[in-house]
């Protein structure tokens, strides 16, 4: 909670500690990031539920998503998997799902993960609620007939997240985005960024001459 509220974009944070310390998960609790999922010094299991295969950290006490198991034109994120909270969708577990039309978020993740809807071709419509804070690289990238994004609270959106969707028109971002990466809309010849006037947003959009509405 003190890291949230008294950071900002471009701060510094220096941690002391032994690295076999779960600081990782400090930081992705924080942030939202996946630094936890990545490092080789905690145990992790598998979990599952008939739906969804998860890794859990035992350190970290919530899981990723890692496989989807059924065919669907709308997918559910779930909460939990057993009594695990679902903290991210990992690298591509909805990646190239031609069927798939429709995604519910729900109420936990946090993270969206590398490329994990990448060429969803079906996806028209997307609200990503308040408790998905970070979009990692390509998240939603060749997501061709995705024509509207809502991000409710969304606080970091990384390089090319939104990658030659070609049919978006209009993208919602609240006040609470803190930053926004390179190329995220590139390749995007019809969109708008509907936002509040001065957010990292509106900013954005004027210095790479993206169409701008005010909120």
């Amino acid at each position: 909670e003190k890291l949230r509220n008294e950071t900002k974009p471009g701060d510094v944070i220096l941690f002391k500690g032994i690295f076999r310390l779960p600081l990782f998960s400090i930081i992705d609790h924080a942030f939202a990031t996946a630094f936890t999922y990545k490092a080789p010094y905690f145990s992790s299991i598998y979990c599952e539920d008939e739906n969804f295969t998860a890794l859990y950290f035992d350190t970290f006490k919530e899981c990723g998503l890692q496989k989807c198991k059924h065919k669907s034109h709308t997918v559910t994120i779930p909460d939990k998997i057993g009594a695990i909270p679902v903290h991210r969708i990992a690298r591509r577990v909805l990646a190239e799902r031609a069927w798939l039309k429709e995604v519910d978020f729900g109420h936990s993740v946090k993270n969206i993960g590398v490329q994990s809807f990448y060429g969803c071709t079906k996806l028209k419509t997307l609200y990503i609620p308040a408790n998905v804070l970070y979009i990692e690289q390509e998240a939603f990238a060749y997501c061709t007939e995705l024509e509207t994004v809502t991000l409710e609270g969304v606080e970091h959106i990384e390089a090319m997240a939104f990658y030659s969707c070609r049919n978006l028109k209009t993208v919602r971002i609240s006040d609470s985005c803190k930053t926004i990466e390179a190329d995220v809309f590139s390749e995007c010849p019809y969109v708008t960024i509907v936002a509040p006037e001065n957010s990292v947003a509106h900013l954005y959009a004027v210095e790479n001459n993206i169409r701008w509405k005010k909120a």
